[in-house]
């Protein structure tokens, strides 16, 4: 690092922060792009609602992603609590994956 100045190493560190981000942003997007594909494909009988059968359907599939882990059993009760229409689902999903909580209480956990 010899020969850079303070400056230049606090512009470096923040460019990369940045693209971290993006990268972050892009994935997440990605992540949840994926996961209402799965939700759609999960509903059996096309009727937009995402019933007990079908939630272990959609559970199952989510477990297959690669760089995602669900805890089924938390995700069966928000889904209880939260309803099970295409939109409730999603929204359920889009909180979690937006916010989450301590790795210990998330319903997904993204290994990247």
């Amino acid at each position: 690092m010899q020969g850079i100045s303070l400056k230049e190493l606090e512009e470096h560190v923040i460019e990369s922060r940045d693209i971290l981000w993006e990268r972050e942003s892009g994935l997440k997007t990605a992540i949840m792009q994926n996961l209402f594909r799965l939700v759609l494909h999960s509903d059996v009988n096309r009727d937009s609602i995402i019933e007990d059968n079908e939630v272990d359907i959609m559970i199952e599939k989510i477990e297959d992603m690669e760089g995602v882990r669900v805890d089924g059993e938390r995700l069966r009760r928000e889904m209880k609590e939260g309803g099970c229409t295409f939109k409730d689902v999603m929204n359920i999903m889009k909180e979690l994956v937006s916010h989450g909580t301590s790795e210990e209480n998330e319903l997904f956990v993204f290994d990247w």
